[in-house]
């Protein structure tokens, strides 16, 4: 009788990339040994099949769907294949953060009882959001305050909001102080 081979594939190895792109195109690249044929899966669709190199490296150029990418792959030799490797998580987002300064307005006048302008908006969940290159207290629903202090004269307020994907808006408005 014939005896099966039995032996394990082991699955490939993704190589790590950032969580968050703001780039539908992807270079998705790995490791698994010489010979083998690698499948690409992005959420569990097989997208594309590619030969490994001599030192078993692989790399595949593709197109990621706006939100969530599970990125998975499977090796295979003849007729067998390995399990899933490790799944990489990538989400991507090509458009910038919304941002909206309730207060103050811009052209705003402050007289001298009120030096500290409290700047307050809203922007979307996990944005981050600086107010003259100072870190913004930001909860979760994306609503944002800051206490500036207030220069007498022109002061300009330039608020950014920054996404996970490195997307930002930025916004400046200009209010007057005077003692």
């Amino acid at each position: 009788s014939k005896i099966e081979s039995s032996s394990f594939i082991a699955p490939p190895i993704l190589n790590h990339f950032p969580a968050a792109t703001s780039s539908a195109r992807i270079a998705i690249s790995g490791v698994a040994s010489k010979d083998q044929k690698i499948s690409l899966y992005i959420n569990n669709n097989l997208i594309d099949e590619i030969k490994t190199e001599e030192d078993g490296s692989f790399s595949f150029e593709s197109t990621l769907k706006s939100g969530e990418n599970i990125i998975k792959a499977k090796a295979i030799v003849q007729d067998r294949e390995s399990g899933f490797s490790e799944p990489l998580n990538v989400i991507f987002k090509s458009a910038p953060p919304s941002l909206n300064i309730k207060v103050p307005i811009d052209g705003q006048s402050f007289g001298s009882d009120q030096n500290i302008a409290d700047v307050q908006g809203a922007t979307d969940q996990d944005v981050k959001i600086t107010i003259n290159g100072f870190w913004a207290i930001t909860d979760s629903d994306g609503s944002f305050s800051y206490r500036l202090p207030l220069q007498n004269g022109e002061n300009k307020i330039n608020v950014t909001a920054t996404d996970i994907a490195g997307n930002k808006t930025e916004k400046e408005i200009r209010i007057n102080y005077s003692q």
